[in-house]
């Protein structure tokens, strides 16, 4: 992706970005905007939700009209649990694949089989 880092850059798709070389490297404080942090924050959302449409397409549970999976174990396999810290459990950090999941359904392709089940590919 050209121009990450030098200013009002929208990342709008994963292919768009080297994760490796730009949004993981912590650039040098010097000349460093904000909107190079919200940039990389883009990208490693981008990523995350790819992660989790990948890992969804590969599973069975998770096709269209089968029974979906519930979110903690997919939060697990794609390797989004930090571990057990004081006031940031595992189930503290769903949190935000939850905010994950939600946009991928206002997006159109996964569905919540019901309130407070399971998810699944539409």
């Amino acid at each position: 992706m050209q121009g990450l880092g030098s200013g009002n850059v929208r990342v709008t798709a994963v292919d768009d970005v080297d994760l490796n070389r730009a949004a993981l490297v912590v650039p040098r404080m010097e000349g460093v905007t904000v909107n190079q942090y919200e940039t990389r924050g883009q990208a490693i959302r981008l990523a995350a939700k790819e992660l989790m449409l990948d890992f969804m397409r590969a599973t069975s549970d998770c096709q269209p009209g089968q029974d979906g999976m519930r979110l903690s174990p997919m939060f697990r396999a794609c390797g989004f649990d930090w571990g057990e810290y004081p006031k940031a459990t595992s189930s503290n950090q769903q949190y935000w694949v939850v905010a994950l999941v939600r946009e991928l359904e206002a997006e159109g392709k996964v569905e919540h089989v019901s309130p407070s089940g399971p998810w699944r590919l539409r």
